[in-house]
């Protein structure tokens, strides 16, 4: 015989008051067309959401039935989705219900279904963004629950902890998210002293490729293979062809010929959004790179780099140099970084 997660007397007298309003609204659903298991819905109900509204219900005991009528009305829509229950789509939305809401107490007192539906959509993009790593985000968006005092800090530390996680789009959003802040919370994200934040988000705000441990330690820079963007599209990347590199408006763009991406990158990850801007008719070398065999050099440094034989393109912004060769799907990421640096 299964053993089930006893309900609190909270949560059990929370879900007595409400019977006949959530009730309705299951069968409303279900009329509406959902297809919702009935016995899978009350175990989620009681072995996922009753845990939550108990922590809510810890630290406001005032918002037990707001927070189970927010999360019993999300859980049917993400039900009817396939996202959670049975055949679920995503494994990572499970484990935030799982891990993340029932030590966000205090997060949740008034915004329970904001911040569960917000979080549940990151988790969602995270899992699919190739390179994110979405076990570690669910590891730092623990760590943070319940230092959290309302849905919008920890809403702003989800930004913060996605960008952290490999999400390299969302740095510009993140950075002024992180410096908003509570200093103690943003030391948790970034894994710093809460009297060093300021200066690591000034230091890594202007060098995309220096991690929070590395704008502590200083030393030097060196050439270096700073990342990997793209793979062959029959592998799970991007690329049908082997592509080229650009640089457009200060961005840098690949292509293979079928299609375009943006190269976005720092430190903790690189990200391909689809672009438009179409690769121009045999764009210049770059000023201040050139390739001689293996051998790159940027202004007065140089590195000697096995995987750049036969580069078929190059182009570089401020702090990246990207470089294609005719042999592989990849993009290589060149920059100046601490050789010890360690975005994870």
């Amino acid at each position: 015989m299964s053993q089930h997660r006893p309900i609190s007397p909270i949560v059990a007298a929370a879900l007595e008051r409400n019977r006949e309003k959530l009730n309705a609204r299951f069968a409303r659903a279900r009329r509406g067309g959902a297809g919702l298991d009935g016995e899978a819905f009350l175990t989620h109900v009681r072995e996922t959401i009753a845990p939550i509204v108990e922590s809510a219900g810890r630290v406001a005991p005032q918002s037990v039935d707001f927070v189970l009528e927010g999360l019993f009305e999300l859980s049917i829509e993400l039900f009817a989705a396939g996202l959670i229950g049975p055949g679920r789509k995503s494994a990572m939305i499970a484990e935030l219900w799982r891990r993340v809401l029932p030590p966000a107490g205090r997060a949740l007192d008034r915004g329970a279904r904001l911040v569960a539906a917000s979080l549940s959509n990151a988790a969602f993009h995270i899992e699919r963004t190739s390179g994110a790593r979405g076990n570690e985000w669910i590891n730092c968006m623990a760590r943070v629950a319940e230092m959290s005092d309302s849905s919008a800090e920890f809403l702003e530390a989800g930004k913060v902890a996605a960008w952290r996680c490999g999400m390299a789009q969302y740095r510009g959003g993140a950075l002024q998210a992180a410096r908003g802040l509570r200093p103690a919370l943003a030391g948790a994200i970034l894994e710093v002293a809460e009297t060093d934040v300021c200066r690591v988000l000034d230091r890594i705000g202007e060098n995309p490729w220096l991690t929070p441990s590395a704008a502590m330690a200083g030393g030097t820079h060196a050439l270096r293979i700073v990342g990997r963007a793209g793979a062959f599209r029959g592998f799970g990347g991007e690329f049908l062809a082997p592509p080229r590199v650009w640089q457009h408006n200060g961005d840098l763009i690949a292509g293979d010929g079928y299609g375009q991406w943006l190269i976005v990158c720092d430190c903790f990850g690189q990200v391909l959004v689809r672009h438009d801007a179409q690769a121009p008719p045999d764009p210049p070398p770059p000023i201040g790179v050139t390739v001689d065999g293996t051998s790159l050099r940027v202004g007065n440094d140089s590195i000697r780099i096995d995987e750049l034989r036969d580069v078929s393109s190059i182009a570089r912004t401020e702090h990246t140099v990207a470089v294609t060769v005719r042999t592989s799907h990849h993009v290589f990421l060149i920059a100046a970084a601490p050789e010890a640096a360690d975005a994870r």
